[in-house]
């Protein structure tokens, strides 16, 4: 599998996770992740489904609300965190 099908079946994963916690994404053009989190705990309710989705840890570096705008830019995240 090549990157970019890796990157799109990742990608597809966090779709996937989002929407069982209630988010659903017509569109990823012009969604952003940062206007459907409500409170800091839905915020940790999405962490905690990403990292066990994908048997990673986030680093706190990355848990702020304005880092999480797009579903592209989480999966560059979560991409990053299983290369290293």
């Amino acid at each position: 599998m090549n990157s970019k099908e890796n990157e799109m079946n990742i990608k597809e994963r966090v779709t996937e996770c989002l929407f069982r916690l209630g988010i659903e994404i017509e569109d990823d053009e012009s969604f952003e992740l940062s206007e459907t989190i409500t409170d800091s705990f839905f915020f940790i309710t999405i962490i905690l489904e990403l990292e066990q989705e994908f048997d990673i840890e986030i680093p706190d570096d990355y848990l702020s609300i304005d880092l999480f705008q797009s579903i592209d830019h989480l999966t560059e995240i979560i991409t990053e965190k299983l290369i290293k």
